[in-house]
């Protein structure tokens, strides 16, 4: 990472539905993540639960910069691709103002550590827009290897699986 403040992870609260509106309608991050669409407060809202109840942190340094969550592949992939059915996926939403500076892999590293370290889960999927290079990049750094496509809303996606880390049990 270079310079500033490492990033850190705390759970998503409900207070958080102040910032994440604001993240997932910013332009980059939309892009992809939101298919390129603006969702409403409301849609956001809704989301909150389920990051609430799951596996899903505000990444803060010190001030909020982005979400990361781990969790079942979104219902809408799933639909496409029922195989995805039982799957979980990393997902993660950061800045503009954050990008470039090592912030997504740390969080990232976090993230997975958590959610391999909470559930017997062998795998993790990082499912990636094609056109997505910064998150194709970020996949590699995290130890992802490539596992075949899907057709997507609006690009065709790249699968990566991650494997549980082996360790002292």
């Amino acid at each position: 990472m270079t310079g500033g403040p490492t990033p850190t992870l705390r759970p998503v609260r409900s207070s958080d539905l102040d910032f994440v509106p604001g993240l997932l309608t910013e332009p980059g991050v939309r892009r992809y993540l939101m298919d390129d669409k603006v969702a409403s407060r409301e849609d956001i809202a809704g989301l909150m639960p389920r990051w609430i109840a799951g596996l899903a942190w505000i990444i803060e340094m010190p001030q909020p910069v982005g979400l990361v969550s781990v969790g079942p592949v979104h219902p809408a992939l799933v639909e496409l691709a029922p195989a995805l059915t039982d799957e979980w996926e990393i997902t993660i939403a950061l800045s503009e103002r954050a990008w470039g500076r090592g912030v997504a892999d740390i969080a990232c590293r976090q993230a997975l550590a958590q959610a391999f370290a909470s559930s017997r889960r062998p795998s993790i999927l990082g499912i990636v827009d094609a056109p997505n290079r910064r998150s194709h990049a970020l996949m590699t750094r995290l130890g992802f290897k490539p596992e075949g496509h899907m057709a997507g809303i609006v690009h065709e996606l790249q699968l990566y699986r991650v494997a549980r880390p082996i360790g002292p049990s």
